[in-house]
Order: C-alpha cells, then sequence, then structure tokens
C-alpha cells in the first residue's frame, strides 16, 4: 500500500493543481477498491477535500481570467477610440459626425464600465487569491508525501494527515474569507466613487 501511495501521490504532486483527469481517475479507482487498511482509507478522505479544495482554486482562476479579459479588452477599445477620435474629427468623409458621436460614447461607456467593475484590482486579487490556493495545495502534496514515506505507525501517520488536512480546510477558508471581503470592500468604494463622480446622491 505505501508504494502505491507514493506513486499516487507523486503524480498528484507533478500534477500538482492542474485538471489532471487521469491522475484523478487513478485515485478515484484506488479508493473505489475496498480495504481494511484504516490509512488507506485516511488518506482516500483526505484526498477527497484535497479535490474539493483545488476546484475552489480553479474557480479563483477562472474568475482571474474573465476578469484580465474585461479588463484588457475594455482598456484597448478605450486607447484606440481615444487616439481615433482626434483624428476622425479632423477628416472629411460621410457621416463623420456619427462616427465621432459613437467613438465618443463608447469610450464614454468603456471607461465607466472599468471605474465601476473595477477589473484590473479584480484580477489582481482573484489571482492573488489562486496563488495562495496553490501554495496551500502544493504544501499538503508534499507534507502527505513525506508522512506517506516514513516509517511511522500508522495511528501517527493518520493523526499527522488529519493535522495537515483540517490545515489545508483552514487556511482555503481563511483565503476564501479573505477575498470575499477585498470583493466586497472594493465594490462598495467603486459604487461611492460612481455615485460622487455622477454627483448622483443615494435615497436615505
Amino acid at each position: 500500500m505505501k508504494t502505491v501511495w507514493v506513486i499516487l501521490l507523486s503524480l498528484l504532486l507533478l500534477g500538482c493543481n492542474n485538471d489532471k483527469r487521469d491522475i484523478n481517475a487513478t485515485f478515484q479507482n484506488h479508493c473505489k477498491e475496498e480495504s481494511s487498511e484504516s490509512l488507506d482509507r485516511a488518506l482516500c478522505n483526505s484526498v477527497k477535500y484535497r479535490e474539493a479544495v483545488v476546484a475552489e482554486y480553479h474557480w479563483f482562476q477562472q474568475e482571474a481570467d474573465t476578469e484580465r479579459l474585461f479588463y484588457r479588452v475594455f482598456g484597448a477599445v478605450v486607447i484606440v477610440l481615444s487616439i481615433a477620435i482626434p483624428v476622425l474629427s479632423r477628416a472629411t468623409f460621410k457621416h463623420k459626425e456619427v462616427l465621432v458621436t459613437i467613438a465618443s460614447l463608447s469610450v464614454a461607456i468603456g471607461t465607466s464600465f472599468s471605474a465601476f467593475f473595477n477589473w484590473g484590482e479584480a484580477w489582481g486579487q482573484y489571482r492573488s487569491a489562486e496563488y495562495a490556493y496553490g501554495a496551500e495545495i502544493r504544501r499538503w502534496d508534499i507534507a502527505v508525501l513525506q508522512l506517506v514515506q516514513n516509517n511511522d505507525d500508522d495511528h501517527i501517520k493518520i493523526e499527522q494527515l488529519n493535522k495537515h488536512t483540517q490545515h489545508l480546510l483552514n487556511q482555503a477558508h481563511a483565503i476564501n474569507m479573505q477575498a470575499n471581503t477585498r470583493f466586497f470592500e472594493m465594490n462598495g468604494k467603486n459604487i461611492q466613487e460612481y455615485l460622487n463622480f455622477n454627483d448622483v446622491k443615494p435615497i436615505e
């Protein structure tokens, strides 16, 4: 059993936070097999908790990618149109006024959206949470791999395994709460700045 878990955990560590379906399938097949060994069952249960943390890691990764996309696309559009408007204003062609008006409105809308949603800051926050999750997952992988390879009794290994897994879950919760707190603080700040910029008073 020890050799099997060393191989499986090594594969998991090499795959780290990537979505390795073949590795996950190998774990699932191994854990489906009936085992009378307490350590084997404990490892299977701990890996399930790890997979839940990895799922949260992937969520932050996807959100960071989405925020980055909006930040760059809207930023590039605003920059290009801001440069193009003076050029279009000096040109002479049919429907110039309409085109300049549309471009000006697009810049105003893009700037307002960027200021309100603050995609750049959200991108940074989600990416920071993603990296924090990744560091904790890798720390658990290394600790459990070392634990499996040592010569302690199984009951000592199970106790240490539970501690490592609980620490992983606690850290994941802390990272999630910190990300949520920053998200709502950022959105509250953005709404207030948007109201002040547009001279809109909230209803009391």
